[in-house]
């Protein structure tokens, strides 16, 4: 199955449904579209970073029985994220 999110495109083999793949890489897709809409940063790798964090949070909310995040509670993740994302580009960049 070829997947082209956030200007990549590769393919990948499995055993799994096509249908149940392309269930996944779609919700992936639309937790990358939450966070473009949400934060400045166009780099790709900080808005995949973050969709994943996201994506962690929705599924440990599901995993412990919590109710899923709200949207006020995914938007101070991807904050939390993105400032973290931040300190580490400084850290790792002494010239900015």
């Amino acid at each position: 199955m070829k997947i082209e999110v956030l200007g990549t495109a590769f393919v990948v083999q499995s055993d799994q449904d096509p249908a149940y793949l392309r269930e996944i890489i779609d919700f992936f897709k639309s937790r990358v579209r939450d966070i473009e809409n949400t934060v400045s940063t166009k780099d790709p790798l900080k808005i995949s970073i973050l969709a994943s964090i996201l994506v962690i949070d929705e599924f440990l909310k599901y995993k412990t029985g919590q109710a899923p995040g709200n949207s006020i509670e995914a938007l101070e993740a991807a904050s939390i994220a993105q400032r973290l994302i931040r300190d580490l580009d400084k850290m790792l960049d002494p010239l900015e």
